[in-house]
């Protein structure tokens, strides 16, 4: 696991080694940016930080936060867990030190001034805001501290005093420590600094045995497990790895023997076995001479305590040999001594002839120099995406020019002549456009366009003050002269993306401006983006010029935007875009949401269904659809790798519009991804489907998927039938989802059959309960009865009985409130008459007086041209009586559906398989 925090506080946990996130949401936020995080040995719980001075702990991966420690006034820039989970460091700014148990929350110790400083000017992004914290890896018996003289504390556990001994390693470093990192086994520690410069340390002897020069500061180091490498981060982004930063083989001064230094990651328990055998060499040896006599030396220098091994060795020695029987004699005891004395005296000999050649050492050259690697870029932010199009072509290549805009209406095709460009428009259908339209001779050096069903419109970049970025629209036909337009955008907004419909042209600026134009030219509005914009889309004309399609009429005035709302994803690169579909007919947008992508993937293509939803390829090749329901989810209807796997085809599709259940693309070669303008690419149809997964591989899953896509586009069909404004939009897109609702049923039957063959009753019987239409429902239990299967047949037809009956009660419902609506009127049309006689009867009294009296106070006369408590009555009880009616329409009652016809005992909740009608 890895983790991670950024600027605006949020912490993220990541699966490693392919940094995938770990969990749908992140571990945990603070109000400022996240500073430092520290895991647990077991990677079970995780320690962050910000700039608000909170500490949490986090459990992974439930991202559940356990406890949050608090260090009141303090800006914490460093942090470090224990490895035995009981303890919790913190470095504040002003040089304090903070430690909580990590139980109970509770603090265990504060030091004043002991970690250096970090001023108030000090960048936040450079490695001299750090303020590094390391456990010893034997249980963190030793914490390792930045010191205020550029040097390393290390303080004792419990006591969080210096050590008596060895307590600070100073003389290495020049500038404020950065970074430390403990060896595996805990020998070595290395340290670097803000001027690059990386040090290894011997604990026990407090003496540096080895450095090494960064190009930059240095912000992090990590020791291989299992060599003899290290592993260094720096400030300008650069990583490099230290192989060797420890000599194998040291000189010593004045002798050619030569003493090893102990490997950083071996145990410390082989250190000691090796120990052990050293000391059975030196008895050997020593036999032939004084015995006594170096007994008693080493028995000195042992009660004088100096030279003696590390307080960690010593502290595992004893430990490993507290459970052994007592030597029998103290010639035993004085071998062991002898024997880890030896070994305490190579490894001083071993430091000192290292220190001594790294002081000696003045060309670092000669030393072995780790390797750097610079930087990896940044994932790029997602470009402009300009859906039928293809890039210009390389220098020398440009005479078959390029496709600015590619649909199932036409294209539009730029070829390079001479100092300029011509742009021709050409229709697929000539017989339906026979109009030709004329050539434009290109000075602006347009890079995209939007072929629409009442013109195209072009868009070019600036090329100095004197060169704005244009937006240029031509009409096909038009009952005026002047009807083509241009507009010269302001200085220092650039036209990103471009989209004609039937009634608007759009262009997305590099203002994160949307400026919306009618088909005259008129400006209608100029909306704001979150981000910069990436892709626009309208419906395909070819689904607009569909003859008397309601669902073109009602689709006509859709917008589709797509625009950046961050960065990428760092480590996946999955770039973070958000779409919205206006309506600029009535002035609204009807969704918006963030684009669902493959991982590590961008944009590819954007557009619509012919249905209305809005669809969207990524590079992955995936094509997604919108759907209507579960809450504008994103469904895939389409894998192109696994398509080319299946087929052993690697040619890539380049997608050009979508019609009913395929995806029309050019399957292009290997070696031209894109299409060429000359000859003209082919277009093939690829199927669509989803990506099912039936159970037991039932011989029904392809079935299963074809249901649920064409139950996607009658939910389509419905929202549109939901939308429409007028009643006669409403009754056309009635048909047209009955329509919709009739394939959906003859695909549910072929299920039913495909699952009768099957031996899967229940599965047929669920199919049933899918079906919209009576006589479906009706041909369902006939294949039954054809399958001699009375027990399915005999739940169907219950079912059916349920359904006429519920159909019964909706069309006396309906009848119900076509009498209260129609006895309404007459009341209202009663008032509205009372009210023109009593009118009239008042003129004509006004009319034979010779001088108008003033009214009485408090008289029921209506001077002044009052209602009559009689027409009011009137209105009111037309108010009750449409309001009656209204509560009857949304109290209409559905059948028990499938579940009654299986014999359930739940309820009357309504027919779960019918599908809502929209009350007009």
């Amino acid at each position: 696991m890895a983790a991670t925090g950024d600027e605006r506080g949020y912490v993220r946990t990541w699966q490693l080694p392919g940094l995938t996130p770990s969990g749908s949401s992140a571990a945990t936020r603070f109000q400022h940016r996240a500073v430092a995080c520290s895991w647990s040995r077991d990677g079970k719980l995780l320690a962050t930080t910000g700039d608000d001075g909170q500490v949490k702990l986090i459990t992974v991966p439930e991202h559940k936060v356990r406890r949050v420690l608090r260090a009141e006034g303090a800006v914490l820039r460093g942090l470090a867990l224990d490895p035995e989970g009981a303890f919790v460091a913190a470095a504040a700014s002003d040089g304090g030190l903070w430690l909580w148990e990590a139980a109970d929350g509770t603090q265990a110790h504060r030091a004043r001034g002991l970690a250096a400083k970090v001023g108030g000017g000090v960048d936040h992004t450079s490695s001299e805001s750090r303020q590094p914290l390391a456990w010893h890896p034997d249980g963190g018996t030793v914490l390792a501290v930045a010191g205020r003289e550029n040097d390393v504390v290390l303080l004792e556990r419990l006591s969080w005093h210096p050590l008596e001994h060895g307590g600070y390693l100073a003389g290495g470093h020049a500038s404020s420590i950065t970074a430390l990192a403990f060896s595996p086994n805990g020998i070595y520690l290395a340290s670097g600094d803000s001027d690059g410069k990386v040090a290894v340390w011997m604990v026990d002897k407090a003496v540096q045995v080895s450095w090494q020069q960064a190009p930059a500061g240095v912000t992090s180091i990590a020791w291989h497990p299992q060599n003899n490498a290290l592993l260094l981060g720096c400030a300008d982004g650069q990583y490099g790895l230290w192989v060797g930063p420890l000599a194998q083989q040291q000189q010593q001064q004045g002798g050619a023997a030569g003493s090893q230094l102990p490997s950083p990651w071996q145990p410390i328990d082989d250190v000691l076995k090796e120990a052990d055998a050293a000391a059975a060499d030196a008895v050997k040896v020593d036999e032939a001479g004084d015995d006594d006599d170096e007994l008693a030396e080493l028995e000195d220098e042992d009660a004088d305590g100096d030279g003696g091994a590390p307080a960690v060795i010593k502290r595992r020695g004893l430990k490993s040999r507290a459970g052994a029987p007592a030597a029998s004699s103290a010639g035993g005891a004085a071998d062991s001594l002898a024997g880890l004395d030896d070994l305490l005296d190579d490894l001083d000999a071993a430091a000192g002839g290292a220190a001594a050649a790294a002081a000696a050492a003045a060309d670092p050259a000669g030393r072995a120099a780790p390797w750097w690697r610079p930087a990896p870029p940044p994932p790029k932010p997602q470009a402009a995406v300009h859906p039928g199009s293809t890039p210009a072509p390389a220098a020398g290549c440009g005479a078959g020019g390029r496709f600015l805009a590619y649909n199932s209406l036409g294209c539009v095709v730029s070829k390079a002549v001479d100092d300029h460009h011509v742009v021709e428009v050409t229709f697929h259908d000539t017989a339906k456009h026979r109009a030709r339209v004329p050539t434009l001779t290109d000075f602006y050096d347009f890079f995209a366009a939007a072929l629409g069903p009442r013109g195209v419109a072009y868009i070019s970049a600036a090329a100095g003050p004197q060169q704005p970025s244009m937006l240029v629209y031509r009409c096909f036909e038009s009952w005026t002269p002047g009807s083509d337009w241009s507009v010269a955008l302001p200085e220092g907004e650039e036209a990103a993306v471009v989209a004609a419909g039937s009634s608007v042209v759009a262009v997305a600026t590099s203002r994160r401006l949307l400026r919306l134009y009618s088909h005259a030219g008129r400006q209608l509005a100029v909306l704001g983006l979150q981000g910069q914009p990436v892709a626009a889309a309208t419906p395909d004309p070819g689904h607009l010029a569909e003859p008397g399609s309601s669902l073109a009429a009602s689709r006509q005035h859709l917008l589709g935007l797509v625009w950046a709302a961050g960065p990428p994803v760092d480590g996946c690169g999955t770039q973070q875009l958000q779409y919205a579909v206006y309506d600029v007919s009535r002035a609204v947008q009807c969704c918006c949401g963030p684009l669902v992508l493959s991982p590590g993937a961008s944009l590819a293509w954007l557009g619509f269904s012919r249905e209305g939803l809005l669809a969207a390829m990524d590079s992955a090749g995936v094509l997604r659809l919108r759907s209507p329901e579960w809450g504008g989810a994103w469904v895939q209807h389409l894998d192109a790798p696994a398509a080319r796997a299946a087929t052993g085809s690697e040619a890539p599709l380049w997608p050009a519009w979508l019609e009913g259940g395929s995806l029309m693309a050019v399957v292009n070669s290997s070696k031209t991804p894109h299409p060429q303008v000359s000859p003209r690419p082919l277009i093939t149809p690829v199927p669509l489907g989803l990506p099912g997964a039936p159970a037991d591989a039932a011989p029904g899953g392809a079935l299963e998927e074809e249901g649920m896509r064409l139950a996607l586009a009658a939910a389509a069909v419905a929202a549109a039938a939901d939308g429409a404004e007028g009643a006669d939009d409403a009754e056309a897109l009635a048909a047209d989802l009955a329509g919709q609702r009739t394939e959906a049923d003859k695909a549910g039957l072929r299920l039913f059959n495909a699952y009768l063959k099957a031996g899967r009753q229940g599965r047929a019987l669920e199919a049933v309960g899918a079906l919209h239409h009576t006589r479906s429902i009706e041909g369902a239990l006939k294949l039954a009865n054809h399958h001699h299967l009375p027990s399915l047949a005999e739940r169907i037809s219950a079912f059916l009985e349920q359904r006429l009956h519920w159909e019964d009660q909706q069309q006396q419902q309906q009848q119900a409130l076509l009498a209260q609506q129609q006895h309404s009127h007459e009341w209202a049309a009663a008032g509205d008459d009372m009210q023109t006689q009593q009118d009239q009867h008042d003129a004509s009294q006004a009319t034979a007086a010779d001088a108008p009296a003033a009214p009485k106070a408090g008289s029921g006369g209506s001077s002044g041209g009052g209602r009559q408590p009689g027409a009011a009555m009137f209105g009111a009880a037309a108010g009750r009586a449409g309001t009656a009616a209204a509560s009857a329409a949304g109290q209409k009652r559905k059948p028990a559906g499938i579940d009654a016809a299986l014999g359930s005992k739940a309820g009357g909740g309504g027919n779960p398989f019918a599908r809502k009608k929209a009350a007009k």
